[in-house]
């Protein structure tokens, strides 16, 4: 010990526990926190917040007292929790053939299996498209006009991005 501060050489650990659980010590240019025993836990019992920092100045995880929790990705917030669940900043990579799955039961299924994508309802009930905008459209590949439902009820479909099928209050007209 000198000047306050205990001074361990690498590889020399400083054990707590009837059975060595926690372990802290250096060795060969990284540092080790271990336990080997229940549970590790981290408690700030004041109200400030936990930080993890991959390296000095760039965030990496902050756990806010009485907040949320916030990931980073090279110092730019990725992920945080709120109030009313999860706020992702960016985009959501999901791989080919791996799928995004909502409701108890994993229902309503969005995916791509490398050639094809999917929004797929597998479970009971209906899949249904609820509208806010005045219209909904549905666009093929060159952004060309396939189908519009309007909020009125009509209903547009195209070939070759011409309109070929119109519903109107006195029935349909086909062109």
């Amino acid at each position: 010990m000198s000047g306050g501060h205990i001074f361990l050489a690498d590889d020399f650990k400083l054990n707590a526990g009837t059975g060595d659980d926690l372990q802290i010590y250096h060795s060969s240019g990284d540092s080790y926190i271990t336990n080997s025993d229940g549970n590790l836990n981290i408690v700030n019992s004041t109200d400030g917040w936990i930080r993890l920092q991959p390296k000095s100045g760039e965030e990496g995880i902050i756990v806010k007292y009485d907040g949320g929790v916030f990931a980073y990705y090279n110092n730019v917030l990725k992920t945080e929790t709120t109030n009313s669940g999860l706020r992702v900043h960016g985009h959501i990579d999901i791989e080919d053939n791996d799928k995004l799955r909502v409701g108890h039961g994993d229902d309503l299924q969005i995916y791509h299996d490398g050639s094809n994508s999917y929004l797929a309802d597998v479970g009971t009930g209906d899949l249904i498209a609820s509208v806010s905008a005045s219209n909904f459209r549905i666009r093929g590949a060159g952004n060309a006009e396939i189908a519009k439902f309007g909020d009125d009820g009509s209903v547009d479909l195209y070939y070759n991005g011409s309109k070929k099928f119109e519903t109107d209050s006195t029935g349909v007209t086909v062109t």
